[in-house]
């Protein structure tokens, strides 16, 4: 974020919020589940506490980044390629 830039507090639940639906998903103390409008608007306001406010941020930037400039998924490896697997079953 730059510094002295206005963050306006409605603005950051909003895209809090918004996340949250367009998501589906949330985790609360290790436990996942659906996310509807109304638990979203819930959620978000449990989160935004005055003592909270630069988590917030934060998170709302890491939301707007990620939208606007993608993020890079990290592919996992994969464990049988020709370099070490032998098609008579024995692995090198």
């Amino acid at each position: 974020m730059l510094p002295g830039a206005t963050v306006f507090w409605g603005d950051i639940q909003n895209i809090l919020e918004q996340a949250l639906v367009a998501g589906n998903a949330g985790e609360k103390d290790g436990d996942r589940f659906e996310v509807g409008v109304q638990l979203a608007a819930r959620l978000v306001g449990e989160a935004m506490q005055p003592g909270k406010i630069a988590s917030c941020v934060g998170t709302a930037w890491a939301v707007l980044h990620a939208a606007i400039k993608g993020i890079d998924l990290k592919k996992k490896p994969d464990d049988l390629t020709e370099e070490n697997h032998n098609p008579s079953g024995v692995d090198r």
